[in-house]
């Protein structure tokens, strides 16, 4: 009798460890899935608050050679820093040629009477962030 109940006593134990040891990952699992939940989410707002720089000015008509030169440095700012050609921005459109060699104040003199239009904005479906931004010159 007292062998049967020393047994079921470490029976109980085992049990109990098992138990225990099965909550343990459980809560281990849980909390990694909720830190890369916030890892994404993270990632998410970083590449949404970088595409806002540019999307701000997307489908207006009104724009100015100041703002034109704005996109054009932070563009040629972000190219700089990114080497990586998945991470490059290009600006297409036919109004503006040379996009790196241009000069501030000769670009702001030589189109300060002209409007202009981001037309469209297109974004790499790897990474999320612009990858092409399309200026025109509204007439």
């Amino acid at each position: 009798m007292e062998n049967a109940s020393k047994a079921l006593i470490i029976t109980a134990e085992i049990l109990i460890g098992v138990i225990l040891i099965s909550i343990l990952v459980l809560a281990y699992y849980n909390l990694n899935s909720f830190a890369d939940s916030i890892n994404y989410n993270i990632q998410d707002k970083n590449i949404n608050q970088f595409n806002s720089q540019f999307t701000v000015y997307e489908g207006k008509t009104n724009l100015t050679a100041h703002d034109i030169l704005t996109i054009i440095n932070l563009v040629n700012e972000h190219n700089l820093n990114n080497i990586d050609e998945i991470y490059q921005i290009k600006i297409t459109g036919n109004t503006i040629k040379n996009i790196e060699n241009i000069i501030d104040s000769e670009f702001i003199m030589d189109n300060q009477d002209k409007k202009y239009t981001v037309n469209k904005i297109t974004f790499n479906d790897k990474t999320k962030l612009v990858k092409t931004i399309n200026i025109i010159e509204c007439r």
